[in-house]
């Protein structure tokens, strides 16, 4: 079905009835990046886009029988828009969270070159490993442990982030705390 959706808004954009952002050195074009059951629409400023991408969302709903819930939905002041944000959530129906925001677990908006946007992945690494401290692992299931649960979560936020080294050393200093309980 997203395939479908995906159609619509390229659709609407070749023929001019909406326009996604183009970005950095690159010319990067962006309009609507797609996950299993998630999508995010990147606009440029201009209400006739916004009513344009609803009536599409609204298309895609009636043909799919799927339901797009606008009220859990967000739109994301990215950059100038002349203060029309009020005006675009309402034509949406939709919240405006102020950047950073948690998007699929990653802080988006936020500056990865700080150790308080770090702090997310060390408490998901720490919640997932302290319930393990009491457990009885031997050595080595508790270093299978550790780097199954550090390598996961580091990796996906490495993925999109280059990690800091004070980071890199909290981590591995719990790492080698946890295997010595």
């Amino acid at each position: 079905m997203l395939n479908a959706l995906n159609r619509l808004l390229v659709k609407a954009s070749d023929i001019g009835l909406i326009t996604g952002v183009i970005r950095g050195d690159n010319l990067v074009h962006a309009l609507h990046p797609q996950f299993p059951d998630d999508t995010i629409l990147f606009l440029e400023s201009n209400l006739d886009f916004v009513k344009t991408a609803k009536r599409i969302l609204r298309c895609f709903e009636w043909a799919s029988r799927l339901k797009i819930n606008f009220h859990k939905s967000g739109l994301v002041k990215v950059g100038k828009i002349d203060g029309r944000i009020d005006e675009f959530a309402a034509v949406f129906g939709c919240k405006k969270p102020n950047l950073p925001i948690l998007y699929l677990g990653l802080p988006l908006g936020a500056n990865p070159n700080t150790k308080t946007f770090w702090e997310l992945v060390l408490l998901k690494i720490e919640k997932q490993l302290a319930p393990w401290k009491r457990r009885f692992l031997s050595k080595c299931g508790r270093v299978v442990l550790i780097k199954a649960v550090i390598s996961r979560i580091q990796m996906f936020f490495m993925s999109n982030f280059k990690i800091l080294v004070g980071v890199a050393r909290r981590i591995e200093k719990n790492a080698k705390g946890l295997l010595l309980v």
